[in-house]
C-alpha cells in the first residue's frame, strides 16, 4: 500500500521563496512534507516555522478540511505533496484500519474544536493515534463489536446518507486473507454494523425526532407487523439457543458466541428446528403473536408472500439431523407455495 501511495498519490515540487503553499480557508487538497528549506505557517497572530522532515495539512487526509491558516515558503523549498483524495481512495480499498483511523482523527478534531489547525496533531499525538489505530489485534474481542456512544458522536444513530451506505457495505477485501489481524478487524466491523442495522430496524418507528409521513395506514400497519415479526424472532433465537458448526452438515455443534444481530444481517441464513409445533403455527406466532391466529387456507398472511423459486432447502438425513441443501436448475421451482418471503423493514427508506 505504501508503494501505491508513493506512486499514485504523491509528487515532489520545488517552490521559490515567498511563494504561497496554501491560503487560509482554502479547501485542503494536499498534505505537505518539507524535504528541504523552510515554510512559514501563519495562524491568526502566530508564526511557526516548518522545517525539514516536518509537515502541514494532515487534517485534509481524514476530514473535509479548509486550511485554518496560510503557508508561505520562507526560503527556496522542496516539498512532497500527498494528494488527499487519492490517498483516501487507496487506503479505503486496501486498509481495513482506514475507517477507524478517520474516526479517531475526527474525534480528535472534535476535542480540539476551534483550536484545530493545519499543524495538528503534533508528532507525539500522531504516534499515539497511529498505534491505537494500526496496532494489529492478535485476538478477537467481542466487546469491540458494540457501537460506541459519547457526547461527540453516537454510532448507534447514523446521521448522513453516506453513513447508511457504509453500514450496508462490507469492509471485506480479498487481501485480508493474507492477514489474521485484518480478518479480525473485518469481523469486528461487520458485527458492529449488524448491531446498528438491527437496532435501527426494530426501534426506528419510535424515534419521535424524525417523523415519517406514511403513504397510507395500511403501509404503516405492514411496517409495524414486520418489526414485530423481527422482534419475536430475535427473542426466539435468544431463548431457544443458537448453535453452529464449522463443518459441512456436521452434528458437532457449539454455542453461538456472537451478537444475535450477526445472524440476521449481511445475508445470514438460519436453520430452525421445531419440536411439536408446525411451521405455519410458528410463523403465525412470529407475525401475529398467536399460533392459531391465521387460517392458511386463505393463503399466506400479509406481509408474507409466496415465492415460486428458492435457492436452498432442508432435509432430514439418515441420522435424523437437519441438513441444508442447495437447489439447482428447475429443482429450485416450487409451485406449491411452500417457499415464503417477507421484505424486512429498511431504516434507510423510512427516514
Amino acid at each position: 500500500m505504501y508503494n501505491l501511495i508513493r506512486k499514485h498519490a504523491s509528487h515532489s515540487e520545488n517552490i521559490d521563496k515567498n511563494q504561497e503553499v496554501f491560503a487560509e480557508h482554502e479547501k485542503a487538497t494536499h498534505m505537505h512534507f518539507v524535504v528541504q528549506g523552510c515554510v512559514m505557517y501563519r495562524l491568526r497572530h502566530r508564526h511557526v516555522e516548518i522545517q525539514e522532515r516536518q509537515w502541514l495539512g494532515e487534517p485534509g487526509l481524514w476530514l473535509n478540511w479548509e486550511h485554518a491558516g496560510q503557508a508561505m515558503a520562507a526560503t527556496h523549498c522542496s516539498l512532497v505533496r500527498l494528494n488527499c483524495e487519492k490517498f483516501r481512495e487507496i487506503v479505503s480499498h486496501d486498509s481495513p484500519q482506514a475507517e477507524k483511523c478517520a474516526r479517531v482523527f475526527y474525534m480528535y478534531a472534535q476535542r480540539k474544536g476551534r483550536h484545530m489547525n493545519d499543524l495538528l496533531p503534533d508528532v507525539a499525538t500522531a504516534g499515539v493515534m497511529a498505534r491505537e489505530t494500526f496496532m494489529p489485534p492478535q485476538a478477537f474481542d467481542l466487546s469491540k463489536c458494540q457501537p460506541a456512544s459519547n457526547k461527540y458522536n453516537s454510532e448507534w444513530h447514523p446521521q448522513e446518507a453516506s453513513g447508511w451506505q457504509t453500514l450496508w457495505t462490507s469492509p471485506w477485501n480479498s487481501s485480508h486473507l493474507a492477514s489474521s489481524s485484518a480478518l479480525i478487524l473485518t469481523m469486528t466491523t461487520e458485527m458492529k454494523r449488524d448491531a446498528i442495522l438491527l437496532y435501527q430496524t426494530m426501534f426506528s418507528q419510535n424515534l419521535q425526532d424524525q417523523p415519517f409521513d406514511w403513504t397510507s395506514g395500511t403501509e404503516q400497519c405492514l411496517f409495524n407487523n414486520r418489526v414485530l415479526f423481527l422482534k419475536r424472532l430475535t427473542i426466539f433465537l435468544a431463548m431457544g439457543k443458537v448453535l453452529f458448526t464449522d463443518k459441512d452438515n456436521s452434528s458437532d455443534f457449539l454455542d453461538w458466541p456472537y451478537p444475535l444481530a450477526s445472524l440476521l444481517c449481511h445475508g445470514g441464513r438460519l436453520l430452525l428446528r421445531l419440536h411439536d409445533i408446525q411451521p405455519r403455527e410458528f410463523i403465525n406466532f412470529l407475525l401475529l403473536g398467536d399460533a392459531h391466529a391465521w387460517n392458511w387456507g386463505q393463503g399466506a398472511p400479509t406481509p408474507i408472500y409466496t415465492r415460486i423459486a428458492s435457492t436452498h432447502s432442508v432435509k432430514v438425513d439418515a441420522t435424523v439431523q437437519l441438513a441444508e441443501t442447495r437447489l439447482r436448475g428447475a429443482s429450485a421451482l416450487s409451485l406449491s407455495g411452500r417457499h415464503l418471503g417477507m421484505d424486512l423493514p429498511d431504516r434507510k427508506a423510512h427516514v
